[in-house]
């Protein structure tokens, strides 16, 4: 799973890349092949509340 710092920003105006990943999301999963690279790709999608929107912009505890 992909940690915070290894997120990728989408911005808007990507539509054909948004597109693949609803796709892809609507599937669950897919393997995308090119060449001799074979791609085994996942997409979930993530729902954080305001509340919790709010934990993690104040960092959370120092545990």
């Amino acid at each position: 799973m992909m940690g915070a710092k290894d997120s990728i920003t989408i911005q808007p105006g990507d539509k054909e890349l948004l597109q693949f990943l609803e796709r892809v999301r609507a599937l669950g999963s897919a393997v995308i092949e090119t060449g001799n690279i074979r791609y085994f790709v996942t997409v979930r999608t993530d729902v954080v509340s305001d509340k919790g929107r709010e934990f993690l912009a104040r960092g959370g505890p120092a545990d």
